[in-house]
């Protein structure tokens, strides 16, 4: 379905994005990473693609360029928990814990409730105290 939308409207960028968002659930994470690069061509401000590629440079240890891809989700959308929670996970999995807790702790003041943010934040205090 959405081979169709870009076939008939190749500068979608919602349609590149859900092709991205497909690929990345399958595991494709090469053909995720082109389709969200297209998306981001099409709509720079798009804030979920960004943080779509962030989470797949992270899985795919590129985490340099996971941390610029959090930091440009945040640059649209300040108030995006996930990418907030996301870019602490980046600096928590390279032991940066005390900068990863602020990251936390900004995800969980836009949104209280979120539950991967308060484990993260919890695991990342008790590292500090080791």
């Amino acid at each position: 379905a959405y081979e169709k939308a870009l076939e008939l409207e190749p500068t979608d960028a919602k349609a590149h994005y859900n092709s991205g968002v497909i690929h990345q659930q399958k595991g494709e994470y090469t053909q995720a990473i082109e389709s969200f690069t297209k998306a981001l061509k099409c709509d720079p401000r798009l804030a979920k693609a960004h943080n779509n590629l962030g989470a797949i440079y992270l899985t795919i240890g590129k985490r340099n360029q996971a941390i610029t891809s959090f930091y440009q989700a945040l640059k649209y959308a300040p108030e995006f928990a996930e990418a907030w929670n996301n870019l602490g996970t980046a600096y928590a999995l390279t032991g940066e814990y005390k900068k990863a807790i602020v990251f936390f702790k900004e995800a969980l003041n836009i949104s209280p409730h979120y539950i991967d943010a308060r484990n993260n934040l919890t695991l990342a205090t008790e590292k500090t105290k080791q």
